[in-house]
């Protein structure tokens, strides 16, 4: 029943099994199976309770919350024979049907990528008889590709189109990719917005006596560890959490700073240099349901 149950549907393995064993095999099967069960057997009568034990004891199997060790057969002339007529044939074709539509799709896409590719390669042979046609221009992206048909489908068949027509001269204009960049020039008199971001740290371990100002003290000290810290504005908030035992303290401590500094910071704070020995560091975080979550 472990074997064939991944294969056959219930009510045809029920009534195999039913048919096949005996009585009191059945109930010695039945005896087995909740050995490793944290329930009592069920106790059925009728003329139809072994069909109802050999019931049970599949759904068991099928249960993947209960854990049953893997069962062999000591006489294999005491296994019932499971002919073509119990398969779920029109779950085998259709199966079949689904592998079939897939292959048929990998076929077409790598169908394109070769003409792709073949496009892409006369491109790259006709590049330094023609300026305009090079992809790999490094001038600003040419607003001619809007003029792409935008009724093709794929995005193989708008790259074939862009190629052939000529109207793609630079690889960026295709991936949509813009490059973004953050200021550092100090010469300008215009300034910008400070912005500020909440680093979490789960600190445990502590001993009970220390205080949570010292825990305070201890990250304002990591933070002037690097370079040119010193003057950086730092908010730090501990909040204390239970712990199982009273021989140690947990804090959740939320460490505000310049978002220009912000990785800077973060890079500093998970040093174990900067830590008194022992302590337990751990980034914290908060699901979207408020519970805490430990990077591990």
């Amino acid at each position: 029943m472990q074997q064939k149950s991944l294969i056959l549907p219930f009510d045809d393995l029920v009534a195999i099994v039913t048919d096949f064993y005996t009585p009191d095999e059945v109930k010695g099967a039945l005896t087995d199976v909740y050995a490793y069960v944290e329930q009592r057997p069920p106790a059925y009568k009728g003329s139809d309770k072994e069909r109802k034990f050999v019931a049970d004891i599949l759904k068991l199997v099928l249960n993947p919350n209960v854990k049953l060790p893997k069962f062999v057969a000591a006489d294999l002339s005491r296994l019932p024979p499971v002919g073509v007529d119990h398969f779920d044939v029109s779950a085998l074709l259709q199966e079949m049907q689904l592998l079939r539509n897939e292959v048929r799709a990998v076929g077409a896409i790598r169908e394109e990528l070769e003409e792709v590719r073949a496009l892409v390669g006369t491109k790259q042979q006709a590049a330094p008889t023609s300026n305009h046609d090079n992809i790999f221009d490094s001038g600003p992206p040419s607003t001619s590709v809007e003029k792409v048909n935008l009724n093709v489908t794929t995005t193989a068949q708008r790259l074939k189109q862009a190629i052939k027509s000529g109207t793609i001269d630079h690889i960026n204009s295709v991936s949509g990719k813009r490059k973004v960049v953050i200021g550092k020039s100090t010469t300008s008199q215009i300034k910008s917005a400070t912005t500020y971001r909440n680093i979490d740290l789960f600190v445990a371990r502590v001993h009970p006596t220390v205080p949570n100002t010292m825990i305070k003290e201890c990250v304002h000290d990591a933070l002037k560890t690097g370079s040119n810290n010193d003057d950086r504005k730092v908010v730090v908030e501990c909040e204390k959490l239970a712990t199982k035992y009273e021989s140690y303290h947990s804090y959740h401590v939320t460490v505000t700073v310049d978002s220009m500094f912000f990785h800077d910071a973060i890079n500093s704070l998970m040093s174990n240099e900067v830590w008194p020995s022992g302590l337990l560091v751990r980034r914290f975080f908060k699901k979207k349901n408020n519970n805490v979550e430990l990077e591990h």
